[in-house]
């Protein structure tokens, strides 16, 4: 079960990449969703995995919302 809702969140990370949508409140609206069911070890999988199959030009800041230090990475990996 959790790996079809992490590879659900995957694909919507890699398409709010790609279009460049991606912000704060729309990577804690997918983890929160994800993470009532999965665990933050899942969700880490889900964003690297998203970050890796994902074309990005090098200097984009949208890669931010997902860094280790933003907000949301930050509360989930004080989860563990």
């Amino acid at each position: 079960m959790d790996r079809e809702d992490r590879q659900e969140v995957t694909q919507q990370l890699k398409t709010h990449l790609r279009a460049g949508t991606l912000n704060h409140e729309i990577v804690a609206s997918l983890a929160e969703k994800y993470l009532r069911t999965g665990t933050p070890t899942g969700w880490n999988s889900a964003v690297n995995t998203a970050l890796a199959q994902t074309a990005l030009p090098i200097n984009t800041t949208i890669r931010n919302y997902l860094a280790p230090n933003s907000p949301t990475i930050t509360l989930i990996d004080n989860m563990h």
